[in-house]
């Protein structure tokens, strides 16, 4: 029993140290993303891939905190993670693959779990006190400040390094390194803004990201704010506040934008450009489709990767290990079921949804987060099935493990 309490001790040990290091490295992230978009536009290849490697050495630290766990509810999950992996490698190098192709499959099937990664953690801190709850989640408000100021200062300043999309249209990243990973962030942190508590610094945070989101020319951010404030409204209002509390919040905000607009030469050229820009797009690239248009010709890249299945490799419907890195449809939904398979992609489901039950003892403020959550949910599966880097994010996926926590511990003074 002495040995059996000794290596739980130092197993928890090393867990807090490893950990204590996750969170330093974590609220450093800001800086080094703003380095690499930094390095990117000063042509500084030096350390224009620092950003890798840095959140290579999270992965990392997430794998070894993760076996110290040993989570025995989980063995199904990570089992189908196996059984995918080894379907990409022996579908790939079976159609003499590249070993660069395997390793770049395999790398997005790890950006699809790296929310279990994440939660673990997370959910073995808070359970046994590591770190305060309270002090855990004002930690990670001040980083998803961070990275939510960035893009209207990126905008106000014409800041060229956080552009989106150069000149050729509206839209402004900030110091996010990946435009494409953006819109999932910004739905994960006006969720989280708006889950605070009542102060003029929630205000501040909801207002600053809503901006963000409609600074960030993205049809994901707009659609994502549009759901999330109508559905705050009516999870804490009901039906009546919903119709004067909603309109007015997007009509502030729609004013916001606006002065921006006014204030800033370059967002009014990229305004003009990206009017041009999807009059030419619906002409030209989408012949005239409205669906072709708001998917962003998601849904030719589909029918090219399904006609490619049913013609060269049918066994892929079954087994996953389809090479959707190489030409990724960037509808998640979609990715994932060629990529893992159809068993792996339901386990999965099964295990992301189930992460989200709730814990909280049952009074007003619970049932209003409760229904929140589910707005939340909705929101975000469906953008997800419709556009891509949503589920599978380096980026978004700690903000999106620890707006869980946020949730499910919400009553015990967390809301902060």
């Amino acid at each position: 029993m002495a040995a059996a309490n000794y290596i739980v001790a130092k197993r928890n040990v090393a867990f807090q140290s490893i950990a204590f290091f996750l969170l330093i490295l974590l609220v450093a992230m800001p800086l080094a993303d703003f380095l690499t978009v930094y390095a990117r536009d000063a042509g500084i290849s030096s350390i224009e891939r620092f950003s890798i490697v840095y959140r290579a050495v999270m992965l990392l630290l997430l794998i070894i905190l993760n076996s110290l766990l040993i989570r025995k509810s989980q063995i199904l999950l990570w089992a189908s993670f196996i059984f995918s992996g080894l379907s990409i490698a022996i579908n790939l190098l079976l159609a003499d693959a590249s070993m660069e192709s395997v390793g770049e499959n395999f790398l997005l099937l790890i950006k699809f779990y790296l929310i279990f990664l994440f939660y673990n953690v997370f959910a073995e801190i808070v359970k046994n006190r590591y770190l305060p709850i309270n002090r855990l989640v004002k930690t990670f408000t001040l980083i998803i400040f961070a990275y939510t100021l960035s893009i209207p200062i990126g905008a106000i300043f014409d800041i060229s390094s956080f552009q989106f999309y150069a000149n050729d249209r509206w839209g402004v990243k900030g110091i996010i390194i990946s435009g494409n990973e953006m819109s999932g962030f910004l739905i994960i942190a006006l969720a989280w803004a708006l889950l605070a508590k009542k102060s003029i610094f929630k205000i501040i945070l909801v207002l600053l990201t809503a901006l963000a989101m409609m600074l960030s020319g993205t049809k994901a951010a707009f659609l994502g704010l549009v759901l999330l404030l109508t559905g705050y409204f009516w999870a804490n209002g009901g039906i009546k506040r919903l119709f004067y509390a909603a309109p007015t919040a997007l009509l502030f905000l729609f004013i916001c934008s606006l002065l921006v607009y006014m204030k800033s030469e370059r967002v009014r050229l990229e305004v003009e450009n990206t009017f041009a820009y999807f009059n030419y797009q619906f002409s030209n690239q989408a012949e005239g489709s409205i669906l072709t248009l708001g998917l962003s010709g998601r849904n030719i890249k589909l029918y090219n990767v399904y006609n490619d299945i049913f013609s060269n490799r049918p066994w892929t419907l079954f087994t996953g290990g389809y090479p959707i890195a190489d030409y990724s449809i960037e509808m998640d939904f979609f990715d994932l079921l060629i990529l893992a398979g159809p068993v792996s992609f339901f386990i999965y489901a099964v295990f992301w949804v189930k992460q989200w039950r709730d814990k909280n003892s049952f009074n007003k403020a619970a049932a209003n987060a409760s229904r929140f959550k589910l707005v939340f949910l909705v929101a975000f599966i469906s953008l997800s099935f419709f556009g891509g880097h949503m589920l599978y994010s380096a980026v978004a996926a700690p903000f999106l493990a620890m707006l869980i926590i946020k949730f499910q511990y919400y009553n015990q003074k967390v809301n902060a």
